[in-house]
């Protein structure tokens, strides 16, 4: 995973709201580094919000387990 330093401080900051395991935040990293390959490609997010990706898209899509609690498997 390439991350720099603002994206390493945003990781941790959407991790302390939506707390996960260590292979959660791995599969996590995964699909953000394929999503800013894609992006490239297919305008999947906003271009602006790519330097906030794990807040303004992997926690505020995390938040909606709550809403679900007996879910067992996400699409």
């Amino acid at each position: 995973m390439n991350r720099d330093n603002g994206d390493d401080i945003d990781r941790r900051r959407a991790l302390d709201i939506v707390p996960v395991s260590r292979e959660t935040e791995a599969r996590l990293g995964v699909y953000v580094d394929l999503l800013r390959k894609w992006q490239r490609v297919k305008n999947l997010v906003a271009p602006s919000t790519l330097g906030e990706v794990w807040m303004r898209h992997v926690a505020d899509s995390a938040q909606l387990i709550g809403l679900a609690p007996a879910a067992r498997t996400w699409v």
